[in-house]
């Protein structure tokens, strides 16, 4: 699996275990595919985005391995 796919699969349990921060995080996509951003600015984004999927990927396993 590469990082897309799996940063994609961390997206969707973070979607799945906290839709308001899904939510979020949807809006926060559609607004920077219309504003007219910096590639810096786009790069601090996708840092801090991929900060937060490795944190709901573990948050996941941790959650995983807990109902097993």
């Amino acid at each position: 699996m590469d990082m897309v796919q799996r940063d994609q699969r961390a997206f969707v349990r973070l979607l799945r275990a906290n839709r308001e921060v899904g939510a979020v995080m949807v809006r926060l996509a559609r607004e920077i595919d219309d504003a007219e951003c910096s590639a810096a600015d786009l790069r601090q984004v996708a840092e801090l985005l991929t900060g937060l999927a490795d944190e709901a990927r573990e948050r996941a396993e941790r959650i995983e391995g807990a109902g097993r």
